[in-house]
């Protein structure tokens, strides 16, 4: 809704900006186009108005004469061809150098786009939005196709320039019948949700000279069955293939250096994750995904059947969301070594029921426990500094927490939202320094006062 507001504002600025345009002795309309001069013998284009714009084929030329000067058409403006309706196909010449965001935006009826110019800076969204797009022709030369520039399209397959970088932000998010993608060599990263919601996607090639897979890359990419992650790759980010709930099996180049988060959400038949020979920066605990040195734990995929496990002694901290939704996990038993455990950690896990949380665990992250249902009782070392908020959220067979003194009387670490939704039968021991219990009621942590309405109320 945010993202909407924005875009009507900025289009509202755009549409002054082309009304004060139209009134310059800069600007001239010839063959149904605007032109702006923007400098010494060049000129932008842009639609005249948003009812008056071009039809069927668009070519724009590369020079346009007025009076008796001949201008090189060089840009594109932001939102220039902005919801075009009637125009089916369009070619950019090799003349123009910038295109601007959103250039050609929610131009419905386009199908076919054909982009000349080899040495372009193409900025964000040019042809978000055109679902009846479905081929696009890059010109070798180009480095950079900017973010969105083809989500929501109706693309099924398009060669990108071997010349390209990097694969930008939501390039092709939601591209519903996208199937299959082959990368360039020379692309050394995919930018962040670049391939997300494209259900269809089954065939994905990879170039050697990958390094990073940025966060949500492939997120909820239900047909991808498998992909090949090339040697050279360093970096995985957090939720890069969640909700890929076609693949089956996962393996990890020995070159890769870094794994950021849980990149295997929800990818419910993902069972099976082997490394490369020579990889020094992982290794596996029955399936457990650890840093090299034992101190760090990654993830657990949520297809494991870990049922009692036992974090290993070494281990310092357990990333967040390493454990989320491993409905197998009955039991976790943590080593003395654990200082820190990240966000929802073991968010979702339905069955877990026995927690044993270790002396020494300093930082308990937010929503680490959150809608794990089948815990009855939990202790809450002394050592801890920090209880994350909303950390036993939705917890609904809690029944019993001990809680040392000094962390019970935090309001910061501990109030109502530690426990929020939890049963009123929830009973708090609060232990003091002598050994005196006294207990409450969950409900005595709530203060009216500091009651607001969260946004996240569902498990």
């Amino acid at each position: 809704m945010k993202i909407r507001r924005a875009m009507a504002v900025i289009m509202m600025c755009a549409s002054l900006c082309a009304c004060a345009q139209a009134k310059s002795d800069d600007s001239f309309v010839k063959d149904g186009v605007r032109y702006t001069v923007t400098g010494e013998g060049t000129v932008g284009a842009s639609k005249i108005s948003d009812k008056n714009t071009p039809k069927g084929k668009f070519v724009l030329p590369s020079t346009v004469t007025h009076g008796d000067v001949t201008y090189r058409v060089t840009s594109i403006s932001h939102w220039g061809f902005f919801g075009c309706d009637k125009m089916t196909e369009l070619v950019i010449p090799e003349s123009v150098e910038t295109i601007g965001m959103f250039a050609f935006t929610s131009s419905k009826s386009l199908t076919k786009a054909v982009v000349k110019c080899s040495r372009a800076k193409i900025d964000a969204a040019i042809f978000s939005g055109c679902e009846n797009l479905t081929e696009v022709q890059f010109a070798e030369g180009v480095t950079s196709i900017g973010e969105r520039a083809l989500e929501e399209t109706g693309i099924t397959a398009v060669k990108l320039p071997s010349t390209l970088k990097r694969i930008d932000g939501s390039m092709f998010t939601r591209c519903a019948k996208l199937r299959r993608i082959e990368i360039p060599e020379g692309v050394e990263e995919i930018g962040s949700y670049a391939f997300s919601c494209c259900d269809s996607l089954v065939d994905v090639k990879l170039p050697s000279t990958l390094k990073r897979i940025s966060h949500n890359a492939f997120s909820s990419c239900a047909g991808l069955k498998d992909i090949k992650l090339p040697e050279g790759l360093a970096t995985i980010g957090d939720n890069a293939f969640c909700a890929c709930k076609g693949l089956t099996r996962l393996h990890f180049p020995s070159t890769l250096e870094e794994i950021q988060g849980n990149p295997f959400q929800y990818c419910s038949n993902l069972t099976e994750l082997t490394m490369e020979a020579g990889g020094r920066n992982f290794r596996l605990d029955r399936g457990v995904f650890l840093n090299g040195d034992g101190t760090k734990l990654l993830f657990a995929l949520p297809s494991l059947n870990l049922g009692d496990y036992v974090v290993p002694e070494g281990v310092e901290s357990i990333n967040g969301s390493a454990f989320y939704g491993n409905n197998s996990l009955t039991s976790v038993k943590l080593p003395r070594s654990l200082k820190w455990i990240g966000s929802a950690a073991f968010h979702n896990c339905h069955n877990l029921k026995t927690v044993e949380l270790n002396e020494g665990l300093e930082e308990i992250g937010d929503k680490t426990f959150y809608s794990c249902g089948s815990i009855v009782s939990v202790t809450i070392p002394g050592s801890v500094v920090r209880l994350g908020q909303n950390a036993f959220d939705f917890c609904s067979g809690l029944r019993e927490v001990n809680v040392c003194e000094a962390l019970a009387s935090d309001n910061q670490n501990f109030n109502q939202w530690t426990f929020g939704f939890c049963d009123s039968s929830l009973r708090i021991k609060i232990h003091d320094a002598n050994g005196k219990v006294t207990e409450k009621k969950v409900d005595d942590l709530y203060d009216p006062k500091q009651h607001m309405f969260h946004e996240d109320v569902h498990p």
